[in-house]
Order: C-alpha cells, then structure tokens, then sequence
C-alpha cells in the first residue's frame, strides 16, 4: 500500500515544520564588537575616503551594500493574500532588521567627534550619506592642501632630519585620505627641495643601477 506522506527530498534545505516567515528570519553575519577587528579606524574629520575604502569592502562582503546604496530598497510593509487581505510581509521584516543592523556597524566606526552629525538619520543609507555630505568635500579640499604643501617644501634653514620628517609627515596625512606617495615620488620630493649643494648627491642616487629605498635614502643624506 502506498504511503500517503509526501516525498522529502534529504537534500533539500527546506524544512516543512518551518514556517515561511522563520525562514526570512534574519541574523547578523557579525556582531557590532567584531567590527574593529574588520575595520581599523574610525571616522573622523580628515579620513572619510580612506575610511569609505576600508568599510565598503566589508559592506559588499556582507551582503549589505544594497542597503546603503540605494539598490536594495525597503519592500512593502504588507502584501496581499490569495483572500485579498493584508498580512505581513517577512522580506519588510528581514530588510529592516538589516538595515538596522547596517546603522550599528556604521556607528560603530565613528569617532565621537563625528556622531553627533549623524543625529536624526532615520535609515542605514542615512547614516551613510551624512558623513559624505559633510566631509567628503573637506577631505579633498585636505588633499589639495597637502599636495601643494608637498611640492613647494624647502629645507632651507631646517635639519636634514626635521626636513625629512616634515615630508614623512606629510606622506602620513596624504595616506590618511588614501593618497599613498609611491617611494620614488616620496624621494622625488625630498630631492626637490634640497639646495644645489646636493646636486652631486643626487647625480649619484641617479646613476645608480639598483633602486634606492626612502629608508636607505634617510641614512644617507645623514651621513651626508
């Protein structure tokens, strides 16, 4: 006599004693507290494009850059049954417990000076568009600053050492907003604004068959 009971299939994921509504059911990836471990600064006023290209990556790795960038917008609230009536739609359910989930990774990795900008944002998409409104014209008006800092500096009455270090330093800012100085711009830069008594030094550097690296370069204007 044939069983009246219905096929399961072992290897489907389909659970008959779970309902439609437990299946949209939706769980974090990772927990805010994991954050830092995926991004290793917060937002201030002076990294938002190194900061975006650091947290992007992890946005789309997670499934969730829809939600920021428009492309995965908030489905309807209620959908119609076969009966013509109203009944909560499990994908509404699912989209705003991960928006919500976005909105705390996303405050997570801002600084204090940066949260209370965001005050009011009432969605993911929100929260991530405030900071870009805000600085992302800032931080390249702080890129402009920086490389022109970069090309008219002089060693003039300063040390070779604190000459150095204001071009390191300002190598660090341009990092910061993802502006990374390739070491032979960074030793390009440094020969620009030596003296002419460093003409023979520099013939030397250019003359050389192997390359020279910023570190080895540091010690040998020194020694100099």
């Amino acid at each position: 006599m044939a069983s009246s009971s219905a096929f399961v299939n072992p290897f489907s994921d389909y659970d008959p004693t779970i309902s439609d509504f437990a299946l949209h059911t939706y769980t974090p990836p990772i927990w805010a507290q994991h954050v830092p471990n995926l991004l290793p600064l917060k937002l201030t006023r002076d990294n938002y494009l190194l900061w975006k290209n650091l947290f992007l990556p992890m946005l789309q790795n997670y499934d969730m850059l829809g939600i920021i960038d428009g492309t995965e917008p908030c489905p309807p609230q209620f959908i119609s049954s076969p009966k013509n009536t109203l009944t909560p739609n499990p994908a509404f359910s699912n989209w705003t417990k991960k928006d919500l989930t976005c909105k705390i990774w996303i405050n997570f990795a801002l600084s204090d000076t940066v949260l209370p900008y965001t005050v009011g944002a009432t969605s993911s998409r929100d929260l991530w568009l405030t900071p870009e409104k805000r600085f992302a014209a800032l931080t390249r008006s702080h890129l402009l600053q920086l490389k022109a800092r970069l090309q008219t500096i002089k060693k003039g009455s300063l040390t070779m050492l604190e000459y150095i270090q204001q071009i390191k330093t300002i190598a660090y800012s341009l990092a910061a907003v993802v502006a990374l100085l390739a070491d032979t711009d960074f030793i390009a830069h440094i020969f620009q604004g030596l003296p002419t008594e460093y003409d023979a030094f520099y013939t030397s550097i250019r003359v050389r068959s192997e390359p020279l690296s910023p570190k080895d370069l540091h010690g040998l204007l020194l020694s100099e």
